[in-house]
C-alpha cells in the first residue's frame, strides 16, 4: 500500500517505499488526524507536566495503519517538529516538543 509520499526537505529512513500525499493519509484528512494525534500528545503532556509520554501505540484507535505507515506518519510529524520522540526506560515515547 503506497500511502506516504515523503515531502522534500524530509529525508527519514522510514519513508522508503512510501508514498505521502500532503493532503491525505491513505483517505484520511492528514491536517485533521494531526490535530487528534497533538491533542492526545497535549493531554498527555499536561497531566503529567512533560514527564511522561505516549507510546506509539496510543494512536491506533485514531489511525488504523499498518506498523510501519503508522510509525512513518508519527516520525514524519517527529521531524516537523510537531512532536518529539524519544527513548523510554522500556519503549520509544512521543511528547511535545520542549
Amino acid at each position: 500500500m503506497d500511502c506516504f509520499r515523503a515531502p522534500a526537505d524530509v529525508k527519514l529512513l522510514v519513508f522508503v517505499g512510501y508514498e505521502y500525499d500532503n493532503e491525505y493519509l491513505c483517505g484520511m484528512d492528514i491536517q485533521e488526524t494531526e490535530k487528534q494525534i497533538l491533542k492526545i500528545v497535549k493531554e498527555k503532556y499536561d497531566k503529567t507536566g512533560g514527564h511522561n509520554g505516549n507510546a506509539f501505540g496510543d494512536f491506533d484507535h485514531l489511525l488504523n495503519l499498518p506498523l510501519m505507515e503508522r510509525n512513518a506518519l508519527l516520525e514524519r510529524m517527529a521531524a516537523e517538529k510537531k512532536i518529539m520522540v524519544f527513548n523510554g526506560p522500556n519503549y520509544r515515547m512521543i511528547t511535545l516538543p520542549k
